[in-house]
């Protein structure tokens, strides 16, 4: 894996996350997040991000 594509998700799941501090959250995001990183190997990456999510979104009623 190349440190480009490392620096590329470490700087996209930052952004979620400073969007979190701030406030902010889409779940479409994270979804896509975490399928693009799964697909790109980042595998701890995106299932770090696939625990926060479900822990962000306990309880919503699913569609």
């Amino acid at each position: 894996m190349s440190l480009d594509v490392w620096s590329h998700y470490a700087f996209w799941k930052q952004r979620l996350m400073n969007d979190l501090n701030e406030g902010y959250f889409s779940k479409k995001e994270w979804l896509e997040f975490i399928a693009s990183a799964t697909d790109a190997g980042m595998i701890s990456m995106a299932d770090d991000m696939q625990k926060r999510l479900e822990e962000y979104t306990k309880g919503e009623q699913n569609d």
